[in-house]
């Protein structure tokens, strides 16, 4: 629990600007300037011409052996400058390295989405409700960042986690583990679960997107996952069993919609899907807003079976504090985190596990 001093709204108050855009008085700050390999003349050119000098190091953030290797903290009291493409995908992978104060040779043109001046006064209660309900401090200062966001509309202030997405310390992937990635797009996602549960384990990654379990397929049969245990199945989950409709979206990504234009699909329930059987230990939910669908069809099987959770809260404005406070109101037992893991205001993700598995990772 945060401590009574420590509310909500100053921890919000308090929420640094971790990114912005670079000026020239913040370049006569002793600087690494990191940018892709291909980019380091141009990246020099630039510094040179705004700062009058030289950076004191220059970070190639590639190489052709270990691409985004994790980079050692520069020497000194270094501020980090990044320059060229791939800003967003840049920073994120610094921030989840720790590097999460960096400024921006350019504008990385993040729009500001999910955003409302009003957000915090508005959802004041829930939102303390969330507050006071998460387990540690760091989901509490990602939830102030993140609702700094949304009130200022400036996504500097985001707070990405350390962990990787999915892999919350304390729920995650292990050994021997049974997994439902629901929305598993590319199979990315799949195969990583995959490699953490191992031959004992299983993972079903349902996807009721034709081209996407093409992709899935595709990257099960490169060599190095043949031996993943992956099953795909083309349904899409929900609260009920019958017949959807599934429209796809820009990207790889798509949900199930009225439109004219949406595709028949098969739905079922996890708590179907569960039913001749089948052991489940973790749910992974980023079915681009269906979550509370998906959730309640699953009741029965969180109840009996008590799985790990992981739930995507950032495809409505109000699934932040709906999703984890529903939950936690059905299963009191459970303890709830919080991660960010985009420098965007995407991939906000609710982390629950039964207390009495805390610790046991």
């Amino acid at each position: 629990m945060p401590e009574a001093d420590d509310t909500l709204l100053a921890c919000v108050e308090r929420s640094p600007l971790l990114r912005r855009i670079a000026t020239s008085a913040e370049l006569a700050k002793p600087s690494a300037l990191c940018c892709f390999r291909r980019e380091s003349a141009a990246a020099l050119a630039w510094f040179r011409q705004q700062a009058g000098r030289e950076p004191e190091r220059i970070i190639t953030l590639d190489g052709a052996l270990r691409p985004w290797k994790r980079f050692a903290e520069a020497r000194g009291a270094l501020q980090w400058v990044l320059f060229g493409e791939r800003l967003r995908t840049k920073a994120t992978r610094l921030a989840a390295q720790g590097h999460g104060e960096l400024l921006y040779a350019t504008d990385p043109k993040l729009a500001a989405t999910r955003t409302a001046p009003d957000y915090l006064e508005r959802h004041r209660e829930q939102l303390e409700l969330l507050w006071q309900s998460l387990a540690d401090n760091e989901s509490r200062l990602v939830l102030a960042a993140i609702l700094r966001q949304r009130t200022t509309g400036d996504c500097g202030y985001l707070r990405v986690s350390r962990f990787a997405e999915y892999c919350h310390p304390q729920v995650r992937a292990e050994p021997g583990d049974v997994v439902v990635d629901a929305g598993a797009f590319n199979g990315a996602t799949s195969a990583a679960f995959a490699r953490s549960v191992g031959l004992s384990g299983k993972v079903y990654a349902f996807e009721p997107s034709e081209a996407n379990r093409q992709l899935i397929r595709r990257r099960l049969r490169l060599p190095w996952n043949w031996l993943l245990r992956v099953q795909v199945l083309p349904q899409a989950l929900s609260d009920s069993i019958g017949t959807g409709r599934f429209e796809e979206g820009r990207g790889g990504s798509g949900k199930l919609s009225d439109t004219s234009h949406a595709q028949p699909t098969e739905l079922t329930t996890l708590d179907q899907f569960a039913s001749s059987g089948r052991k489940i230990d973790l749910i992974s939910l980023d079915v681009e807003g269906s979550e509370p669908a998906v959730l309640a069809g699953a009741e029965r099987l969180i109840q009996e079976q008590r799985p790990k959770l992981q739930i995507s809260v950032y495809h409505s404005l109000t699934h932040l504090f709906e999703l984890p406070l529903q939950l936690l109101k059905k299963y009191p037992d459970y303890a709830l985190f919080l991660g960010h893991h985009d420098v965007y205001s995407t991939e906000t993700d609710a982390y629950l596990v039964p207390r009495e598995r805390l610790g046991k990772g």
